[in-house]
């Protein structure tokens, strides 16, 4: 085992250990992807079977880097939804889904066209995006606070009347998947089988889980007891999805052994004492996490007067590095909290013909387009959903309600009806569909997403058809074998792959994982980072957020406020971030700004001319 060398004296403790639950405290870069795969490697080549292993992740891309590590030798590697997915498919005959070919997953359209409905047949007048709301908290196990108990009483008839109607129709949504699953595990036929397939489970990012989610796992691990969880407290970033820094606690204190990894191998020592500043504010820091790494630049830190003269600074930044030959286009990534942050950014990039991808923008099969050419898929394979028809068809409301009515008063097929009603385009549309129907067994793939595409759209927009290629590249080159397995795969997706080519543009949050050799952080002020001041949990989390960002950086860490931000529309004064002193700069020095960084003289030009020697502030210099 000539690779159990390759690791350090804590590594190695954590890959060979004996016991059952374990945690890994694992610091930013410390190797835990390497901690989990060679743990993996470890129990295999001791004669553990890989149908006794079983690995979750957040992320399907973290799925793939680690079968790819482990040279596609072991597969058992999912997220919680996809694994709960999969089992829900292999017992639905069981759990009342036998007499459908499948188990269908439904968009959140989909289900809001649904809940119109549910609200048409009890007439009540609530928003069906806050019902919606309230059916994904409960089904998580989340607190709803009502504004009375009437409401709460038609929220839980709403709820029922939905369940019974997703049930009786084949289908799930995202949420559904680990709740249906957890809460039927005791009454499926191969218990025994699934729990003896989970002797050892391993969990990636485990202080990103919720309560469902550990719920799922004590489940899971109730047989044998092995439970090997790697994460780090100090980048628990996702409480809106209901992470929860209590569950990392709770394990840590049944845990047989906590075993820390404190050195970083990502980060130049200089940006890691720059984050281990800010993190230790939260009392919580590992002790002696370190990083021997030697410093390439100073982390820098600038105070700008606007948005528009950050975004300007960045990308003359980033023009130098690429013209100088320090950094490639992709081994750079700009970080910000949200995603319009982006957009001032995105015009200095092009504007200096700086190739560059924005990530964290909607998923394109969120897109209006690509959600309706998903729905007319899933309406081919069942024909008699009117749902997924309508979602299609784009129906607006002036023929909604009268579409449903004649739907559900007679027997006719959804298609048939909409071609009697003669309604212009809409019935050209469905009496092409209703022929396609016809011959669509003499069609390959892309001859069928042609047609579809030829039927739902007259003059796609350049946009539309951007993200219609993108539909058409998979739907066409997917290795599944059904339209319905390619759909799944992609409403089951999570990310994307980062960039080949140009400069990453990309959330904090989406960023968790990453690394980058030169990384800009940008707007690090108040009502941003942090956005919010109202309690000590918040604030922690948002120091963490930041914490997050900062150790992505591999060589070259930047970050940078601005005095005016313009919000929702409105040109709005912010403080730099609370967080800023707690990173402890040193060597501030305005008149070397000047002689040494000629990326300022846009600003130098505005300061005399407004004769305000405010605009620059705090600025630790580097040489470039």
């Amino acid at each position: 085992m000539e690779y159990l060398n390759q690791l350090n004296k804590e590594q190695y403790k954590a890959v060979t250990t004996n016991s059952k639950r374990v945690l890994v405290a694992s610091s930013a870069g410390s190797g835990k992807t390497k901690v989990l795969t060679t743990r993996i490697k470890y129990l295999l080549d001791n004669g553990v079977s890989p149908n006794e292993i079983i690995a979750f992740t957040f992320t399907k891309r973290a799925a793939k880097e680690m079968i790819y590590r482990l040279n596609n030798k072991f597969n058992n590697i999912y997220t919680f939804h996809s694994y709960s997915y999969k089992m829900l498919l292999n017992a639905k005959d069981e759990l009342g889904f036998n007499k459908f070919d499948s188990i269908r997953i439904v968009t959140e359209e989909y289900e809001l066209y649904i809940l119109n409905e549910i609200i048409n047949d009890l007439n009540i007048k609530y928003s069906p995006k806050s019902l919606m709301q309230f059916i994904t908290k409960r089904k998580n196990n989340l607190e709803y606070k009502f504004k009375t108990t009437d409401e709460a009483r038609i929220y839980n008839q709403v709820y029922y009347k939905f369940q019974e109607y997703m049930m009786q129709r084949g289908e799930i949504d995202f949420d559904d998947m680990i709740s249906l699953f957890l809460n039927n595990i005791d009454n499926i036929s191969f218990k025994d089988s699934i729990l003896n397939q989970c002797k050892y489970i391993l969990v990636d990012e485990f202080q990103d889980t919720n309560q469902i989610q550990y719920e799922l796992l004590k489940k899971l691990s109730s047989k044998y007891n092995n439970l090997f969880c790697v994460g780090d407290i100090n980048q628990l970033i996702y409480s809106f999805r209901s992470s929860d820094v209590r569950i990392i606690n709770e394990f840590k204190d049944s845990a047989d052994e906590i075993i820390y990894l404190n050195q970083n191998y990502r980060c130049a020592s200089n940006i890691l004492e720059k984050a281990n500043n800010l993190i230790k504010h939260n009392h919580n820091l590992q002790s002696d996490i370190y990083s021997n790494i030697n410093p390439k630049f100073k982390v820098i830190y600038h105070e700008l007067p606007d948005t528009s003269y950050q975004a300007w600074e960045v990308a003359s930044t980033i023009k130098r590095f690429i013209e100088k030959g320090n950094y490639k286009p992709n081994e750079i990534a700009v970080l910000f909290r949200n995603n319009y942050q982006s957009t001032e950014i995105e015009y200095e990039l092009k504007r200096n013909n700086i190739p560059f991808i924005a990530y964290g923008k909607l998923k394109f099969f969120k897109i209006a387009s690509t959600r309706r050419m998903i729905a007319l898929y899933q309406f081919l394979d069942n024909p008699s959903d009117y749902i997924l028809l309508l979602q299609a068809l784009q129906i607006d409301d002036i023929f909604y309600d009268l579409i449903i009515k004649r739907i559900k008063s007679t027997n006719k097929s959804p298609l048939d009806i909409i071609i009697e009603m003669n309604i212009s385009d809409i019935s050209t549309k469905a009496q092409a569909i209703k022929e396609l129907l016809t011959i669509i067994s003499k069609y390959d793939r892309k001859q069928l997403f042609e047609s579809l595409l030829e039927i739902l759209f007259n003059n796609p927009t350049d946009k539309e058809l951007e993200y219609l290629r993108a539909l058409k590249d998979i739907m066409i080159n997917s290795q599944l074998k059904t339209n319905k397995e390619i759909l799944d795969n992609i409403l089951l997706s999570d990310d994307e792959d980062i960039n080949e080519m140009g400069v990453n543009l990309i959330t904090i949050h989406r960023a968790k994982g990453l690394e980058f050799k030169c990384v800009f952080i940008i707007s690090v002020n108040d009502k941003i980072i942090p956005q919010s001041l109202k309690n000590e949990d918040d604030i922690k989390e948002e120091r963490r957020l930041l914490y997050v960002a900062m150790t992505r950086a591999k060589e070259y860490l930047y970050l940078s406020s601005a005095e005016y931000h313009i919000i929702h529309g409105m040109r709005k004064r912010l403080n730099p971030s609370i967080f800023v002193n707690e990173l402890n700069w040193t060597g501030f020095c305005l008149f070397e700004c000047f002689t040494k960084l000629c990326i300022f003289d846009r600003i130098v030009l505005e300061v005399i001319k407004n004769d305000n020697w405010n605009y620059i502030q705090q600025i630790e210099i580097v040489e470039i």
